[in-house]
């Protein structure tokens, strides 16, 4: 009979584990040369010259003012920055004004360098300081605003600019505020202290309170407020509707009074339609009345509740006695400035509202002085005549 004798193991399966942890032994000696390659550290497997080199981040036009400011010391607390609703960048900046002389020439280099252009530039003096407002474009469209300001001397403000509290009060307010900063420039060297309405999200919105805020100017929103008369307007940034939810009313106003810097109060730009709607004015007053602002009723329309129903929620307000340019024409707005002045000496104050065009700056640079003396009323604050 044929007998089988039982092999030995086999030593095939300790050679093949041997294998296989020596593969992985292998792999993770690789893996972690390769984690030191990309670390940029020394590497027995790899060439530091075979690195694929990641391509840098290109330089925003906002990075190149940046890195100047940088390196001359400008503090981040002298640099304010945002982005319009078109995501244009804005930089208003206040340095010495050695630290000016030294960046212009360097700056402009950089933006030639990198295929930016400066499209436009403005200069203005007022109350002391300097202003240069540069308009850039960069080669994929990007575009950027600089205002740099800087002090020529040690100036205090002007005693003009100080609020009396005597019995026949004038305000004037000049709406429509924040397209160029040539209106807010000759508005501060009229050296009194008119009252500046800007509209929310404005071109050049932030510098222009910015400027007047500095020369001692009082500064309110001017809110865009919905109209009668269906046009384009009624769709501006910023604008709040009839008919809008309280949320939605609440939002547009807190983003409004964000875009205006030092805001003390509001009066409307149009608002034919919402003055008269009591739900829309009952929720934008209540919000007006949480932020502590005062209301001025521009009365586009004779039918507004606005400015009772404030008085209603204790809310300071006043409202507009006189439109100072609904003609241009110069006879016209004297003759309204004289009206404003009459009823400032009959009722103790009067509100006057007015726009920026060249006739009506002209008549206030060159009269108003003289014209508050002769019929023996003060110019103030919007602030100073609210109840």
């Amino acid at each position: 009979m044929r007998q089988f004798r039982e092999k030995p193991p086999s030593s095939h399966f300790p050679r093949t584990l041997f294998i296989i942890f020596s593969i992985m032994a292998l792999l993770s000696i690789i893996g972690l040369d390769y984690i030191n390659w990309t670390q940029g550290k020394n590497t027995f497997l790899f060439s530091q010259r075979s690195k694929p080199k990641s391509l840098p981040r290109s330089k925003t036009m906002g990075d190149i003012v940046q890195n100047h400011l940088s390196a001359l010391s400008i503090t981040p607390e002298s640099i304010r920055q945002f982005w319009d609703s078109e995501q244009n960048h804005h930089l208003i900046i206040n340095l010495p004004e050695e630290s000016y002389s030294r960046i212009k020439s360097s700056l402009e280099n950089n933006f030639r360098i990198n295929k930016a252009v400066v499209l436009e530039k403005e200069k203005y003096k007022d109350a002391g300081k300097q202003y240069h407002l540069w308009k850039v474009e960069g080669k994929t469209g990007e575009k950027l605003s600089l205002l740099f300001s800087y002090r020529l001397s040690e100036i205090k403000p002007g005693k003009v600019l100080k609020q009396t509290k005597k019995k026949n009060r004038v305000v004037i307010i000049v709406d429509d505020m924040g397209y160029n900063l040539q209106a807010i420039n000759t508005i501060c060297r009229i050296n009194l202290p008119l009252t500046v309405a800007i509209i929310p999200f404005s071109p050049l919105s932030q510098e222009t309170a910015e400027i007047a805020h500095r020369s001692g100017l009082e500064i309110i929103l001017h809110l865009p407020l919905e109209s009668k008369n269906l046009n384009k307007a009624n769709k501006m940034d910023g604008i709040i509707l009839s008919g809008m939810s309280e949320q939605e009313i609440c939002s547009i106003l807190d983003k409004d009074l964000d875009d205006i810097p030092y805001a003390r109060g509001v009066n409307n730009h149009m608002g034919s339609k919402a003055t008269e709607d009591w739900t829309t004015m009952r929720i934008f007053l209540e919000r007006l009345k949480e932020k502590n602002l005062y209301f001025i009723d521009s009365m586009t329309t004779s039918d507004s509740i606005a400015y009772k129903m404030a008085r209603s929620l204790d809310i300071p307000t006043a409202r507009r006695h006189v439109f100072l340019d609904g003609e241009l024409e110069k006879s016209y707005i004297k003759g309204q400035l004289k009206e404003l002045f009459r009823l400032a000496q009959k009722n103790g104050h009067a509100v006057g509202i007015c726009h920026p065009s060249n006739m009506t700056l002209q008549i206030l640079s060159k009269d108003l002085f003289k014209m508050q003396k002769q019929y023996g009323v003060d110019i103030v604050f919007a602030s100073e005549v609210v109840r």
